[in-house]
């Protein structure tokens, strides 16, 4: 992980009271570990939803889809008798 920088920002009162909650309780150790923690999740539901905008982009395109015929035709053989050493 980089070095960690501070940023400073607002957030509604309501969420500071529950993170304070959860750290008193001993659930998470900060709020910033809560605040890092989210935004690590957040960032990784972004980029999934980006790849999944990409493939659905890609199904729409026919030279890709042709490609992708062509490339799991090609690799029908290898894997049938990959199967059949299992």
């Amino acid at each position: 992980m980089s070095e960690n920088k501070q940023v400073t920002f607002n957030l509604p009162g309501d969420l500071i009271e529950k993170m304070t909650w959860y750290v008193q309780q001993k659930i998470e150790p900060s709020k910033n570990a809560i605040v890092r923690k989210s935004v690590e999740l957040y960032l990784e539901k972004l980029k999934q939803e980006a790849l999944q905008k990409s493939m659905e982009e890609a199904i729409g395109d026919p030279m890709f889809m042709n490609d992708l015929t062509e490339s799991m035709r090609d690799f029908e053989a290898i894997d049938q008798e990959g199967d059949s050493a299992w």
